[in-house]
């Protein structure tokens, strides 16, 4: 759960946002849960839960899924709890072929019955399979690349979808255009 004081006065939202951790923090300590203050949102997650045990269990899921395995990855991220998500996708990568070594990952969240730690499968491993992660801001970064924003990430789907774009605006991937990413 997230509270964006994106478009307010910084100093006004910012005060506010203090005030409210403070609040939520009283009301909701007999739960599992930390509070994340970043960018102009504070977000409420599980403290067991990250964007890595995530992408991780949806490319699971996608080989339990799906005979043929899993051909293109892309994963971009702006903030710090990307990072994790990043090395997940390198790590989904390392395992597979290699289930017998692989680390299972933890259920996602606790005792519930209905979210459950997905098993190892044994995907059939596309040749080629492409897979990049992209950090959105240039800062150090587990990404493979990056962007200057979010324009960019957009002129990036627009490549991918085989679209038609007028301008390339952003010429900041670590390569010389967004579509040189991808050769």
């Amino acid at each position: 759960i997230g509270w964006s004081y994106y478009s307010c006065d910084p100093e006004w939202g910012s005060l506010q946002a203090s005030h409210l951790v403070l609040e939520l923090e009283n009301e909701l300590r007999a739960f599992d849960v930390r509070f994340v203050t970043l960018k102009g949102v504070v977000e409420i997650v599980p403290r067991k839960l990250n964007k890595g045990l995530l992408v991780k269990k949806v490319l699971r899921e996608n080989d339990l899924i799906h005979d043929e395995g899993t051909d293109f990855i892309l994963c971009c991220g702006d903030d710090i709890s990307d990072e994790k998500m990043f090395t997940s996708v390198f790590s989904y990568i390392a395992e597979m072929g290699d289930e017998q070594n692989a680390k299972p990952i933890p259920p996602v969240v606790g005792s519930d019955p209905s979210i459950q730690d997905i098993p190892m499968s044994t995907p059939h491993i596309r040749d080629p399979m492409y897979c990049y992660t992209v950090a959105v801001g240039k800062k150090p970064s587990h990404a493979s690349s990056w962007v200057n924003d979010a324009q960019a990430v957009a002129e990036l789907l627009v490549i991918l979808s085989k679209g038609e774009q007028e301008t390339l605006a952003s010429q900041s991937w670590g390569h010389t255009s967004p579509s040189s990413l991808f050769e």
